[in-house]
């Protein structure tokens, strides 16, 4: 080990330690200072984007009973709640629900039809689990019926 002092090298270390000591809490506010600019974006954006829910939101039930009419025109069955009584009857019936079966239900009642296949890609399920934990529970309470690999909500 080298002798510094004998040797007439100076020993620097105190300063080194209280310059990394000073760029440490330098660096401990900035980050406090990004956290609290962080949480006061992230709260203008929830500000922002409800508003532009509830701008949107007239526009989504006029776009959702359109395209409701239009399958009711080509003569294809939907379970598509267009009128405010199902979908209250059906958000009712969501509230008794597993988050999961919930969001089933969420799904065929905006897609109308669909297949297991559909309804486990789009809750991001494996297969096999959506079809017995989801799709097998609500087609054995009766709230989903099956015609032909489709399956779609009963009429309340």
């Amino acid at each position: 080990m080298a002798q510094h002092l004998l040797e007439g090298e100076v020993d620097n270390r105190d300063d080194i330690i209280l310059e990394l000591q000073t760029e440490n809490q330098r660096l401990i506010g900035e980050n406090r200072r990004l956290g609290t600019e962080l949480a006061t974006a992230r709260a203008q954006n929830s500000r922002a984007i409800a508003g532009i829910r509830n701008q949107m939101l007239p526009w989504y039930k006029a776009m959702k009973a359109l395209f409701g009419e239009m399958d009711a025109i080509s003569g294809e069955e939907t379970a598509t709640a267009n009128d405010g009584s199902q979908q209250a009857k059906w958000e009712a019936v969501k509230r008794q629900m597993a988050p999961r079966l919930a969001q089933a239900i969420d799904l065929l009642m905006l897609q109308g039809r669909m297949r297991r296949t559909q309804i486990a890609s789009a809750l991001k399920m494996d297969y096999s689990n959506c079809s017995k934990n989801v799709i097998g529970i609500l087609v054995r309470q009766g709230w989903v019926v099956e015609n032909g690999g489709d399956l779609s909500l009963k009429q309340l």
